[in-house]
């Protein structure tokens, strides 16, 4: 929030930024020099520089005295009224970016390749921890007196075999899983 504030104090309005303090996240959006939207509720304030990175930041009727105390990586450290903060904020968008690959890195943690059918494992061709490409075969698994290449459809490491040479499967049972 104050990295907002203070850009608007440098004349550089920043529309809308998402600030996160612990586990809660607030939007806020500077409407002019005077208000202020915070999840869509209205607030008047000021911003006003006392010294160095002291500031007296007036919202509504209330005062609360704020210390910039240091930058760790993208977050802020702050005291607010002695109270200390760690804060971070991020424009709309770039929060949208990091949810959407947050997402696509979580559906790509693991991928679980089960059984198309019933059989018998002939062969197992890969150990824990190798890197596949797709189309490489993974196992063979017999069935109806055929022999069957199950192959990777992705590219990735195995990360656990669950079934092992000889044994009988069944269709949907898990066989391995691929990260």
């Amino acid at each position: 929030m104050i990295k907002s504030l203070k850009i608007l104090g440098q004349n550089k309005i920043m529309n809308s930024v998402i600030v996160k303090i612990g586990k809660n996240k607030k939007t806020i959006k500077i409407d002019n020099n005077s208000k202020i939207i915070i999840d869509n509720n209205n607030y008047s304030f000021e911003l006003i520089h006392l010294q160095n990175s002291t500031y007296l930041l007036k919202i509504q009727d209330q005062f609360f005295k704020v210390n910039y105390l240091e930058k760790k990586d993208e977050q802020y450290v702050l005291s607010i009224d002695g109270q200390k903060y760690i804060t971070s904020s991020k424009s709309p968008l770039k929060e949208k970016a990091e949810e959407l690959v947050n997402k696509k890195n979580l559906n790509i943690i693991s991928k679980i390749l089960k059984a198309p059918m019933p059989g018998m494992v002939l062969e197992i061709k890969v150990n824990v921890g190798e890197k596949v490409n797709k189309g490489d075969t993974l196992l063979v698994l017999e069935a109806m007196k055929m022999e069957n290449s199950i192959k990777s459809s992705f590219k990735g490491i195995i990360k656990e075999i669950y079934i092992e040479k000889n044994s009988a499967v069944e269709k949907d049972e898990k066989l391995l899983s691929i990260e």
